[in-house]
């Protein structure tokens, strides 16, 4: 175990700046990945980003497994901090949507008027020409 570790810290310190720049990349791109708020289209576009930028982090780290290795941490992190961050949201007790409610323009949001009943509708009232006959 000593030994794998040992070569995974003498790969990190050996790193350049385009290794580094893809992993990166491959972060940047699975987090919008992930994000729902985005389109679909737009999710593909950076889950496939993500792949190639992890594939050629992978490729470029010497020895490529270590760039394997160093993806799946940098995946199992990003996993470990959304789970932590959802455990602190349900705490508390922000994880519950509540409907948004917008005050009435022109009224405060405590000045809202009493709900009452609606107004009677008035009678119909035949139609009658415009012209005179």
């Amino acid at each position: 175990m000593g030994t794998n570790a040992e070569g995974l810290q003498q790969s990190l310190a050996g790193m350049g700046f385009i290794e580094l720049g893809l992993a990166f990349l491959a972060l940047c791109c699975y987090a919008l990945a992930l994000n729902a708020a985005l389109g679909a289209h737009t999710r593909t576009i950076a889950a496939a980003l993500a792949a190639l930028a992890a594939a050629g982090f992978s490729v470029v780290t010497d020895p490529w497994v270590n760039g394997v290795i160093f993806v799946a941490i940098g995946v199992a992190a990003m996993g470990a901090f959304v789970a932590c961050v959802w455990i602190v949201t349900a705490l508390c007790g922000l994880s519950v949507r509540r409907p948004e409610v917008l005050p009435l323009p022109g009224t405060e949001a405590g000045d809202l008027p009493a709900l009452t009943s609606p107004a009677p509708l008035r009678p119909s009232v035949p139609a009658r020409p415009i012209h005179s006959a």
